[in-house]
C-alpha cells in the first residue's frame, strides 16, 4: 500500500510522499505509482539504488516523471477564486497575466515505479 511504499523510499528521503495509483472503479493497483522526493539529489540516489529492484516478488522501474499538473491546478483554482470575488465586489483594476514560456521550476522530483 502507500504506506509501504513511503516507507520503502523514505531512506532517501524522510518526507517522501507516495501514492500508488488505482482503478478509480474496483480500488485495485493499476501497478504503478508516483513518489515524491524533496529535492533532486534524493530522487537520484533513489532512482540509482532501487531501479530494477526485487519488491515483494515483483521487479520495480524507477523512472523520473516531472509533473506540473497539481502546480497548474493549484493556479487554476486560485484564478477561478479571484474571478469570482471579482464578480461578488463588483470588479477591480486588470492584474498583470502569467506567462507559461520558462523559467523557474521547483527542486523538487518525482519518481515512479511498480506499486
Amino acid at each position: 500500500d502507500d504506506e509501504d511504499l513511503q516507507l520503502l523510499f523514505s531512506r532517501f528521503d524522510p518526507n517522501a510522499r507516495a501514492e500508488i495509483i488505482r482503478d478509480p472503479d474496483t480500488g485495485d493497483s493499476l501497478q504503478y505509482a508516483f513518489v515524491e522526493f524533496t529535492t533532486q539529489r534524493q530522487y537520484n540516489e533513489a532512482y540509482f539504488k532501487m531501479n530494477n529492484v526485487m519488491v515483494d516478488d515483483r521487479r520495480i522501474k524507477v523512472d523520473f516523471s516531472q509533473s506540473v499538473a497539481k502546480e497548474w491546478n493549484k493556479f487554476t483554482m486560485q484564478r477561478r477564486r479571484g474571478q469570482r470575488q471579482q464578480q461578488q465586489h463588483g470588479g477591480h483594476g486588470g492584474g498583470g497575466g502569467q506567462r507559461r514560456d520558462g523559467g523557474g521550476g521547483h527542486g523538487g522530483g518525482h519518481g515512479h515505479g511498480g506499486g
